[in-house]
C-alpha cells in the first residue's frame, strides 16, 4: 500500500494492487470515500456486469456494489482510494468474513515497518512485485469464497 503524498495523513490518496484466485468470491460491501479501479488481468464480475483487462471502474463513497467475483483465470487490479478511508464496510445481511479489512490493515502496517515479506506471491507476479515500490497482493488474506 502506498499514500501519495505524506503518508502519515489520513487524508492522503491510498495505491494498491490486488491479486484475486479464480472464482474467488468477495461479498457485497462500501467504502468511506471515492476511489477508481483498473483491470490488469483477467476478469472480474461486479454485481451482474463482467470487467476485462483494461477496464476502469469508478466507485463512490458509500454506495454499495458486489458482490465482486474473479474470473476463470483469476484478476489483478489497481486499486486507487481519495483518500486512506479505504477499508471495505461490510452492508446488509453480509458478515464481513471476504473483506478481512483490519487483517490486510495489520498487515500492511508490517510490511511497510519491515516486519513482514511478500513472501506468498505466485511466480509469475514475483518478479513484477519486487520492484520499487512494491505492491501487496491482498487475496492471501481474505477468505474468499468459491462460486461454485
Amino acid at each position: 500500500m502506498y499514500r501519495i503524498g505524506d503518508p502519515t495523513r489520513p487524508e492522503s490518496p491510498t495505491v494498491f494492487k490486488v491479486f484475486y484466485p479464480p472464482g474467488c468470491t468477495i461479498e457485497a460491501h462500501t467504502h468511506d470515500c471515492d476511489y477508481t479501479e483498473i483491470i490488469l488481468e483477467g476478469s472480474q464480475r461486479v454485481g451482474a456486469t463482467w470487467h476485462e483487462a483494461g477496464d476502469i471502474r469508478i466507485g463512490l463513497a458509500n454506495r454499495g456494489y458486489g458482490p465482486l467475483v474473479a474470473g476463470p483465470e483469476g484478476t489483478t487490479v489497481l486499486f486507487m482510494f481519495a483518500t486512506g478511508a479505504w477499508p471495505a464496510i461490510k452492508l446488509g445481511n453480509n458478515d464481513g468474513s471476504t473483506l478481512g479489512s483490519e487483517i490486510l490493515e495489520a498487515h500492511f502496517e508490517k510490511v511497510q515497518a519491515g516486519d513482514a515479506e511478500v513472501s506468498f506471491i505466485p511466480d509469475r507476479y514475483r518478479r513484477v512485485m519486487s520492484r520499487k515500490p512494491r505492491a501487496v497482493p491482498l487475496a492471501p488474506f481474505l477468505r474468499c469464497r468459491s462460486s461454485d
